[in-house]
């Protein structure tokens, strides 16, 4: 008997269909990563990589005096190369499944198709946090592993254990920090880090090449493309060792948060803002923060979108639950 993959037949139509209709699906496993966007998108320059490079040194000059000469000098620069991974997955639905609902048969399909856009979703969110090329190749290096102790750029609130979470904060741009993708990586011709190549109806064979069966599907293939490329170190930051307990010890610091604002703060003209991602619990702990009457650090405003934020010193809080908060502590 052929054994089928991602199996989608009666007894999930049933839970998603009454008298015919499709019924609205709860998406309880869907999580708030907002870090999409404000994200900034560059196509990478070679196939599944990008190469950029950093100025590491530049001339000073010489303070000349008559009779002397100045020396001659050089800038020097480091080449960086960003790993570009590629994301997919395929949803298969048989077409007698869908033959046998009465309702429409297309918001059956879509029904499905969501879940997969949202799933996908959640994983380059992980992604961007957690990726690592060492212990993966052929994904990215994330947030976590560029800032993985504590220095100039990433500073500690004192909490310990397994049970804690961090704040970052990103300087979107250019020349300063950026998701890469692949172009037509997704679909032929279409010019996007995400796509959906919708085929239809297609034969499949199951079972062993002694006895093969066959059957049609309804056949989708889902693509996105990523990576992450940081070209002045200045402008990404972590705000790490943050207890999960919103009303407990080793909290948000504020202090450090000053620090590692101004200690980031790039040269450019006009200069880009600060975005600070954290996960709920650490929301928690700021909205709380910003109740204090007494307190000018924090506010709140409303977005492009016209949605409530609180903002640091002006500088808005995005959620990013994908950072999680099961870090151990950065040393």
């Amino acid at each position: 008997m052929a054994t089928l993959q991602n199996p989608f037949g009666i007894t999930e139509i049933a839970k998603r269909t009454n008298n015919g209709q499709v019924i609205p699906i709860s998406e309880v496993l869907s999580r708030v990563d907002e870090w999409i966007m404000d994200a900034y998108w560059v196509k990478c320059n070679q196939v599944s990589a990008h190469v950029h490079s950093r100025r590491l040194t530049q001339p000073s000059g010489t303070w000349r005096v008559i009779g002397t000469g100045a020396s001659t000098e050089t800038s020097h620069v480091k080449q960086i190369v960003e790993n570009v991974g590629t994301l997919e997955s395929w949803a298969e639905i048989d077409e007698l499944s869908i033959k046998k609902m009465l309702g429409d048969q297309q918001a059956m399909l879509n029904s499905e198709f969501v879940s997969f856009i949202e799933g996908l979703g959640q994983t380059l969110s992980a992604g961007l946090v957690t990726s690592d090329t060492q212990a993966n190749p052929e994904q990215f290096d994330g947030m976590l592993i560029r800032l993985n102790a504590l220095g100039t750029y990433v500073k500690g609130c004192g909490g310990s254990g397994g049970d804690t979470t961090s704040i970052y904060g990103v300087q979107w741009g250019e020349e300063l920090v950026h998701c890469l993708y692949e172009p037509g990586i997704a679909m032929p011709g279409v010019d996007s880090p995400v796509g959906v190549d919708y085929k239809g109806l297609q034969t499949v064979e199951d079972g062993s090449s002694t006895s093969p069966t066959r059957r049609d599907v309804y056949q989708a293939k889902f693509q996105a493309s990523m990576g992450l490329a940081v070209h002045d170190s200045r402008a990404i930051f972590r705000l790490t060792n943050i207890e999960d307990d919103p009303s407990g010890a080793n909290i948000v610091e504020p202090d450090l948060l000053v620090q590692l604002m101004r200690e980031g703060k790039t040269p450019k003209t006009p200069r880009p803002r600060w975005v600070l991602y954290a996960h709920r619990i650490t929301l928690t702990q700021l909205d709380i923060l910003a109740m204090d009457k007494s307190n000018v650090l924090y506010g709140t405003g409303t977005d492009l979108w016209g949605n409530e934020v609180t903002t640091f010193r002006g500088a808005p809080f995005r959620q990013l639950d994908a950072i999680g908060i099961t870090e151990t502590q950065v040393s």
